[in-house]
């Protein structure tokens, strides 16, 4: 079972609704939100060794430790708040769980 999460940036007011984090049914691979390094455009992509992603559960991606388990799927966890904004690049941005899906 995965995660529904919202990303929103204090900063400058960037959103993303809808992202999809964790495992489900129909894909065996975690879906972590992250950046691509050529473009900048945030994403949700499955979890791999791909060099032009940059995961957000990886320590350069947010700013202040991890409080508690965090935003967690089975090893993977998301720092709820203090992420780098895909927009700004500040470290405001932050995940809100609205729900799971299967």
């Amino acid at each position: 079972m995965g995660t529904l999460l919202n990303a929103t940036c204090r900063s400058c007011g960037y959103t993303s609704s809808g992202l999809l984090f964790g495992y489900s049914m129909m894909n065996p691979t975690a879906r972590v939100p992250a950046i691509r390094k050529d473009t900048g455009a945030f994403v949700v992509e499955d979890l791999s060794d791909d060099p032009n992603l940059q995961f957000y559960h990886q320590r350069e991606m947010y700013q202040e430790k991890i409080e508690g388990y965090g935003i967690q799927c089975a090893e993977i966890s998301l720092n709820p708040t203090s992420n780098l904004c895909p927009s700004c690049g500040d470290y405001t941005m932050d995940f809100e769980v609205f729900g799971e899906f299967d």
